[in-house]
């Protein structure tokens, strides 16, 4: 019968050789291919620490390369960095990764409906034009839900029309979406149409 140790020792191989763990870090540089415990998002094994822009630089990797130097991402960051106040060209290429379904984070929101889309300059222009209108057209509003860069400037007009009554007044809404950016991608009420959850909870009024 192994002692109390061995089995540690053996349990504890095992584990790592399923992870494939085993001398993914002992790399002094990191390398193209992220170790399994950043990518899936658990703990690291005993031992192994990185520090937080380590990590952050993985995530990134791990995620498709978006097509940044294509006409169409281009004219849609120009069209953002010319016509959202404060906007610089690093704010551009990240609101429109999560506009378009390339980063990690945005995938919550945008869920099986995109999945790395090229932007449309015009569509985006369209989106900057509603904004400013609106006096939204603003860095510190925009960086709270970047995702708005990626909707049509129709799918914002229908958020308002599908908001629970006591948001139909087009000053209580404007209050509302200035306070609360996330609001503008709303366009579903799961408790009208079917009663219960149908798993669209990003872009549900009731959530």
């Amino acid at each position: 019968m192994r002692s109390q140790r061995a089995v540690r020792v053996h349990m504890a191989m095992g584990t790592a050789l399923a992870l494939g763990l085993l001398g993914a870090c002992s790399r002094s540089s990191i390398g193209t291919e992220a170790p399994v415990w950043i990518t899936a998002g658990i703990r690291p094994p005993h031992g192994r620490t990185l520090r937080a822009g380590s990590v952050a630089a993985i995530q990134r990797r791990a995620e498709a390369e978006a097509p940044t130097t294509s006409p169409e991402w281009c004219s849609s960051a120009a069209a953002l960095v010319e016509g959202i106040e404060g906007c610089s060209e690093k704010d551009a290429e990240n609101w429109l990764r999560d506009g378009f379904a390339w980063s990690r984070s945005s995938l919550r929101f945008w869920r099986t409906t995109r999945k790395n889309a090229l932007p449309n300059p015009d569509s985006v222009q369209r989106v900057v034009e509603w904004l400013k209108k609106r006096d939204l057209a603003r860095r510190d509003w925009v960086k709270k839900f970047p995702q708005v860069v990626g909707l049509d400037a129709a799918e914002l007009d229908e958020a308002k029309a599908t908001a629970p009554s006591y948001l139909k007044k087009d000053e209580v809404y404007l209050k509302a979406i200035t306070s609360n950016p996330q609001l503008v991608g709303k366009n579903y009420n799961c408790l009208e149409e079917h009663e219960s959850c149908q798993g669209k909870c990003a872009r549900c009024w009731n959530t």
